[in-house]
């Protein structure tokens, strides 16, 4: 059987690599986006490509799709995605929110709305 630190110290590592994969996801779906390949590859949107090519199930397929739309519009989120204080969930949320906010508050506001709010959601949601 092996130490519990070097199981803890595994886990922690393979944490920190998800996080960087799932970062390299909505980088490589932004352009996907950007020069429309889903459109090449016969899809008719960058939600039925997720579905259809990648795999992901609906929901899954939604949620980075909006967290990826949230980078782009927000680059600061990067760190927090990095580090955990921001999962692709409440990325998500904070996407849909924003699109809808951002016709009536500005920027400023909707960033110090959306990632301050969004990291205390990300740190409970953790427990």
């Amino acid at each position: 059987m092996r130490s519990r630190e070097i199981v803890m110290s595994e886990l922690k590592s393979a944490v920190r690599q998800e996080r960087e994969c799932a970062l390299r996801v909505l980088h490589l779906l932004q352009e996907v986006e950007a020069d429309r390949h889903y459109l090449e590859l016969g899809f008719p949107s960058l939600f039925e490509f997720a579905t259809r090519e990648l795999g992901y199930s609906p929901g899954a397929a939604m949620r980075r799709i909006q967290a990826m739309r949230l980078l782009k519009a927000m680059p600061e989120v990067e760190a927090k995605i990095k580090e955990g204080s921001l999962s692709l969930c409440v990325a998500s949320k904070t996407q849909s929110f924003s699109a809808n906010a951002s016709r009536s508050l500005p920027r400023s506001h909707l960033n110090r709305l959306c990632l301050g709010n969004a990291s205390d959601r990300s740190a409970t949601e953790k427990s």
